[in-house]
């Protein structure tokens, strides 16, 4: 099944991090510095949350085939090739940052102005580099260890997630196939209703339990389950009646919990517990599904498409690329508008990943995949994960 436009969407969310964390905070870039435009894009970090809905929606697509068994072993070998190349240069770029010295650009981005203080805010930028902290970043371990989720390479504790979604999926896969749509419907909303209770009762904003995988499954889980739905609706199980009921109670879902949020401020610290995932889930359904111009033209269109493709080096790489870019310009002088530098690392980090997908990524990917599966493993354009 080929959706190019949920590719696309990929750019924007990847785009929507990064300036979470070089446009929002330390660094005056506009238009982030305009007061409303930060009060949005300081939520610019749930890029990962829809990452997560999206990787469930797209397992679904790809791998739920009621009747069939899963070939795991080409499922494991595709799921490596797909992640692991470009992760491992990307802690293998971040291992090197601590050399650099700090100048103009860690001060700013630590806040702080002593050189404690700068080398105390740049182990926040770029994550925790003892032996224990490299051992588990390159292991996908990272978010499971108390005090390490942002080792090595600080975005990468979302792989280590994504890497126990992975794991989850061969067991998840037969109990959606036993359960009734609507038996499954119901577990998954007990699961995200539970979870997020727990997280809102015991857990603080900002903590390391945040970024557990297990409290992180709820999420994947509603993509998985909107995933689900989509297929059956597209595959002629589902009546175009029934299609239409359970797009409209998934509007509904995403209107009551904007409405919640709203309407009880004090969630709002919350939001990466997957308080959206009805809003996420039913944008993509209505992504994959919709026939409108925006869906049909302008997400398909071939440069927004590449840049999706080339997202994943965006996210995974924005920290060692930006940082060693912006460190580039502070040695040639260029330390005028942050704005300026901002973008000029953003093309930057944008042309290293295009190249990085090309050249690394995808041959990786394929010549992986043909050595180690059985046979090659062919996966939807615009749907890989």
């Amino acid at each position: 099944m080929n959706l190019p436009q949920l590719t696309a969407t990929r750019f924007f969310a990847a785009f929507a991090i990064v300036v979470f964390h070089f446009g929002v905070f330390g660094q005056a870039v506009w238009p982030f510095e305009v007061p409303w435009v930060r009060a949005v894009f300081q939520f610019s970090y749930l890029g990962v949350n829809y990452f997560f809905v999206l990787s469930g929606f797209i397992m679904a697509v790809v791998y739920y085939q009621p009747g069939r068994t899963l070939d795991r072993r080409r499922y494991w070998v595709a799921r490596f090739a797909r992640i692991y190349p470009l992760y491992a240069l990307a802690g293998l770029l971040a291992l090197l940052l601590p050399l650099l010295p700090p100048g103009e650009t860690f001060r700013a981005l630590a806040g702080a102005g002593s050189p404690g203080g700068v080398a105390r805010g740049l182990r926040n930028v770029v994550g925790t580099w003892d032996f224990t902290g490299i051992a588990l970043n390159f292991s996908l371990l990272q978010a499971w260890v108390y005090g390490y989720s942002m080792a090595v390479n600080a975005p990468g504790w979302s792989l280590s997630v994504e890497a126990f979604f992975y794991l989850c999926l061969p067991l998840l896969l037969p109990i959606t196939y036993r359960l009734s749509v609507r038996n499954l419907v119901v577990l998954t909303l007990a699961v995200w209703v539970f979870s997020m209770g727990v997280q809102v009762a015991f857990i603080r904003p900002g903590d390391y339990w945040l970024h557990f995988p297990p409290t992180n499954l709820n999420v994947f889980l509603f993509g998985l389950t909107t995933g689900i739905l989509f297929r059956k609706s597209v595959g002629g199980d589902f009546t175009e009646g029934q299609t239409r009921a359970w797009q409209l109670a998934l509007g509904a879902l995403a209107v009551a919990s904007l409405a919640f949020i709203f309407g009880i401020p004090v969630l709002k610290p919350y939001l990466s517990v997957g308080i959206l995932n009805p809003v996420f889930a039913g944008f993509i359904w209505w992504c994959a599904a919709s026939r409108s111009w925006l869906t049909t033209r302008l997400l398909t269109w071939q440069p927004l498409v590449v840049l999706g493709e080339v997202s994943y080096g965006v996210y995974i790489l924005q920290m060692p690329v930006f940082l060693y870019l912006l460190r580039v310009f502070d040695q040639a002088g260029l330390t005028g508008s942050q704005t300026l530098r901002f973008y000029a690392a953003s093309l930057g980090l944008i042309l290293i990943s295009t190249l990085g997908f090309y050249f690394l990524e995808k041959p990786l990917r394929q010549a992986i995949n043909h050595r180690l599966g059985r046979r090659p493993q062919v996966q939807p354009t615009g749907v890989t994960r």
